[in-house]
């Protein structure tokens, strides 16, 4: 961490951190995905107080936590202002409503976090990153009302207490895709759940319409920045392919739209 500290970064992005500590003994799961035994175990305050105290605190800098599966009471010792441990996290509580998504408890849960943290600790804003579907697509209306989902959204984002963070695209309300084939997608779950669900004998085009909602390349592809070929992103072969929607949504004709 000093490394890059002493070149003059601003800060760290803390992946999984809430991961760090596993619980004495090391117990086996019931399900290997037991929650229990994979995040907020006793030991992870200690090693965040001893990465602060060690490094942090030397510099001026600025840390985020990605802290999963936490209610707004244990996130308040990762980020309370008496803690020493994180400026603020990234809780994905909202995020993880999938497939669907419920108005009422999106709005429970942001009032819970926000009584939880408020004159405390420090929150993250945000609806987007590169792991769930694009926000204008999921929480709003992104054919009869893409623009203004896209602004209503924004506005929500900036305006309630934290640090808001903009995911790449956002900003012009770029949309989920819908890609006609598995093999356009580079996702490896969806490709293995798209595997399994055919080998069951489930119709491939009714699977592949029920995972696209859930796809991780949903937010991964490539930035559309104008009309041209490849939206602009490359002149080579991207990664992964851009959405069809790029002429009509872009950077270029963002800037040009005069209700921008």
């Amino acid at each position: 961490m000093r490394f890059w500290l002493d070149k003059g970064i601003d800060g760290f992005r803390l992946d999984a951190i809430a991961l760090l500590a596993k619980p004495d003994g090391f117990p086996d799961a019931e399900n290997p995905y037991d929650i229990r035994y994979l995040t907020n175990n006793p030991g992870v305050h200690e090693y965040l107080q001893e990465m602060h105290d060690k490094v942090l605190k030397h510099y001026d800098i600025f840390t985020v936590g990605e802290v999963a599966f936490v209610s707004p009471e244990e996130g308040l010792k990762y980020v309370g202002e008496d803690r020493n441990e994180l400026h603020t996290l990234f809780h994905f509580e909202v995020c993880d409503e999938m497939p669907t998504w419920d108005p009422i408890r999106f709005k429970q849960i942001q009032k819970r976090w926000y009584e939880g943290l408020w004159g405390k600790g420090w929150n993250s804003q945000f609806l987007n990153n590169h792991d769930h579907t694009r926000q204008v697509t999921r929480y709003g209306n992104d054919k009869q009302f893409r623009v203004e989902s896209a602004k209503l959204l924004a506005t929500l984002v900036h305006t309630l207490p934290g640090t808001p963070y903009i995911y790449q695209g956002e900003e012009i309300g770029m949309t989920g895709v819908k890609f006609d084939s598995i093999d356009d997608y580079n996702d490896i779950a969806m490709k293995n759940k798209y595997a399994e669900e055919v080998a069951k004998g489930r119709d491939p085009k009714e699977v592949l319409e029920s995972l696209q909602l859930l796809s991780r390349d949903n937010s991964r592809t490539p930035m559309q920045w104008d009309d041209s070929e490849h939206a602009g992103f490359t002149t080579g072969t991207p990664w992964l392919k851009v959405n069809p929607n790029y002429k009509e949504i872009n950077v270029k004709q963002a800037l040009a739209a005069p209700n921008s």
